[in-house]
């Protein structure tokens, strides 16, 4: 079999050397392989962070100087800041704590490279932590506002809901607010303020105050032992039982036997006392006053009734 010897003639007016030059610039562009990007590297300035921080994540590319670069970054969570088509982008961490993956893949006019990931842990979220509360005042005059407010360990949370409550008066709006005010009602009393900070995932333990409001009523106070017009001998004891009480409480109970003072007692969380003296008082008709002292206002009320005394007659 005779073989087939390709002879290339050359134009007339072409010189070789021309023509080898073409020949070799054919063969450069038809055997020239494809050069996708290398990723080398990826790195993140902090790989544990609270929810909605913010994270900076930097991709580093083999010829980063090559005009045709596109970055396309993914996670399964949270959100890149725009821009994001950059080799250096911000990522914002979700409310939701987890482990989170954060994907880049670069891409040129030959392809893709091969995708790269780094894991970002976000902690999960706590239960917000309330340091204190505090009041304007602790003691008002009723109808008058007292500016409340609160400070908590992380003050900066911006899912924080605050929940005040009381048992009486009104809190002005807004009220979904760490610093709140609150109308003091008409009705003097003691009055708890609480509070409960949540965030999306959490509950805050509760915390409460009290706040009194003064009252300017007198005491109300009713003696239910003796009743008016009961017997007694002279220098008999006396027992008195009395009720008394008042919106702000009671500072002291006192017991009289005409005007004379006979016993002292402080107030109690309790309305009822039990008075005692002995009633040395003269043979007739002798006043038993019950008086009691308000707290704050130290204004008085009292009741009274009356009793007979009789002598003791000797020899019997």
């Amino acid at each position: 079999m005779k073989k087939e010897i390709k002879i290339f003639r050359l134009l007339p007016g072409i010189p070789i050397c021309l023509f080898v030059l073409i020949m070799s610039g054919c063969d450069s562009s038809l055997f020239k392989a494809k050069e996708v990007p290398v990723i080398t590297d990826l790195t993140a300035d902090v790989y544990e962070v609270n929810p909605g921080d913010t994270v900076q994540v930097t991709v580093s590319v083999e010829k980063r100087d090559d005009p045709a670069l596109q970055y396309k970054w993914t996670a399964n969570g949270g959100q890149f800041i725009p821009p994001v088509n950059q080799p250096k982008v911000f990522w914002k961490a979700p409310q939701e704590g987890g482990d989170y993956r954060l994907t880049v893949v670069v891409s040129n006019a030959d392809g893709d490279s091969e995708p790269h990931s780094e894991v970002i842990v976000v902690r999960s979220k706590e239960a917000p932590e309330i340091l204190s509360i505090q009041l304007d005042a602790y003691e008002v005059d009723p109808g008058d506002t007292v500016r409340i407010s609160v400070t908590l360990k992380d003050m900066d949370d911006p899912t924080l809901d605050f929940q005040w409550t009381a048992d009486g008066g009104q809190f002005l709006p807004p009220a979904n607010q760490a610093e709140v005010y609150w109308k003091a009602p008409a009705v003097g009393g003691g009055y708890e303020i609480g509070l409960v900070v949540s965030n999306n995932k959490k509950q805050s333990e509760p915390r409460s105050l009290t706040v009194t409001v003064r009252s300017y009523a007198a005491p109300y106070v009713e003696i239910t032992a003796p009743a008016d017009g009961d017997v007694f001998l002279q220098y008999e004891a006396l027992e008195v039982s009395a009720v008394a009480n008042h919106q702000n409480g009671i500072e002291s109970v006192l017991l009289y036997v005409n005007d004379i003072l006979q016993t002292r007692q402080n107030g109690g969380d309790s309305e009822n006392y039990q008075l005692s003296c002995e009633l040395n008082g003269p043979e007739g008709l002798n006043e038993i006053r019950v008086e009691a002292v308000a707290r704050i206002t130290e204004i008085t009320g009292s009741d009274a009734v009356q009793v007979r005394v009789e002598g003791i007659v000797l020899g019997k």
